[in-house]
């Protein structure tokens, strides 16, 4: 998915995924959220990211590979038993 970055309704700026577009408003959903997404008016995106740096290396989030990734996570179940896993492994260290 696409992200931007944006102003939401109580003034918080946050980078996001945008989840689907409805009713006029955008609704974002960052990757650590299950079914949170958080609604903002497109006169509100700030940005949309275009690369992204990490350890000294610019990596596009838009590849196929990553694209693909991106839209494996959307699903619930994936996205609920992969964060569950990784609070498990950042918990028990």
């Amino acid at each position: 998915g696409i992200i931007i970055l944006a102003k939401t309704l109580h003034g918080v700026t946050l980078l996001h995924r945008i989840h689907e577009v409805e009713n006029n408003f955008i609704l974002m959903k960052g990757d650590g959220n299950i079914d949170q997404t958080e609604p903002v008016r497109p006169a509100d995106v700030l940005g949309i990211v275009s690369s992204i740096h990490r350890n000294g290396r610019e990596i596009s989030p838009y590849t196929l590979p990553r694209r693909i990734g991106a839209k494996i996570w959307r699903n619930r179940l994936i996205r609920r038993i992969g964060l569950r896993l990784y609070r498990y492994i950042v918990t028990t260290r």
